[in-house]
């Protein structure tokens, strides 16, 4: 995928709170995603680290690569988010799908961050868990990583048990929003 400035993308993935994409639009000096505008500045080329300041004046750094479908990984505060840019006509298509959705997000995959030994399975399907907490531990060229839930719900499937190999981006466990009574 070619960047190009004063252009509008739809972007969606699993780090969004609904299945509804983003819009964001590239301009030469700022970024406006979703009403919101942000300043950015590219640190490093490829694979590029982009600090974004936005409204708030709190600066975020993250690396943004391409998988080989020439989408978007973003990885920020230790976590990688794989997207879909969708162009316009899928975009349309998306919105009339998401419309028996109700814009809401099912259920978060979540994937392996890297290839690696599960050293801790910290939870259990059906456990109720917090944005933030920790789900399990993948050990990694020697070092022990913790993989954080990304958001806040019940775990209804575990994909991996303690001392199993996983492959970058295979998905360790879903978890769905709770319904609220």
């Amino acid at each position: 995928m070619q960047v190009k400035m004063n252009a509008t993308y739809h972007i969606t993935g699993d780090f969004l709170d609904s299945k509804a994409p983003m819009s964001v639009e590239i301009c030469e000096d700022f970024v406006m995603a979703n009403g919101m505008k942000y300043t950015c500045t590219v640190e490093q080329e490829y694979p590029f680290v982009v600090t974004v300041t936005g409204e708030d004046n709190i600066s975020r750094t993250m690396i943004v690569k391409l998988d080989s479908r020439g989408n978007p990984i973003v990885s920020y505060s230790g976590y990688s988010y794989p997207m879909d840019v969708l162009n316009d006509k899928e975009n349309q298509l998306n919105k009339i799908l998401l419309s028996g959705l109700s814009g809401k997000s099912i259920a978060t995959k979540i994937p392996a961050p890297m290839p690696g030994l599960i050293k801790v399975v910290g939870v259990q399907v059906g456990q109720k868990v917090k944005k933030g907490e920790q789900l399990f531990v993948l050990e990694a060229m020697k070092m022990e990583n913790s993989i954080k839930s990304p958001v806040s719900g019940i775990l209804t499937s575990i994909a991996v048990q303690s001392g199993g190999i996983v492959d970058k981006n295979s998905v360790l466990c879903v978890i769905e929003p709770e319904i609220e009574k």
